[in-house]
């Protein structure tokens, strides 16, 4: 799986993410981009985010609720599939 179909899959619906946080803890996620499933009045505020989408990419935790990001370079599968970082 590459970048462009992470982002498709989670624009289209919810996905199960793996990532490694930065302090090294892995975390698993049930993410979506989707305007159809995020909550009214929850839309991401593009100016919180720190660095383009290159090299992160905000999602909604649909378990938590809330915003989240992750690092494409730490990102580990995709709803059970590997994701290609190279």
């Amino acid at each position: 799986m590459v970048k462009s179909e992470v982002i498709a899959l989670l624009e289209a619906g919810e996905a199960d993410i793996v990532f490694t946080k930065v302090n090294g803890t892995v975390r698993e996620m049930r993410a979506t981009r989707s305007t159809e499933i995020i909550p009214n009045g929850e839309e991401y505020d593009l100016s919180q985010n720190v660095s383009d989408e290159t090299s992160s990419l905000a999602v909604w935790d649909c378990e938590v609720t809330g915003w989240r990001a992750f690092r494409w370079d730490l990102l580990t599968s995709v709803n059970g599939e590997p994701y290609d970082n190279g």
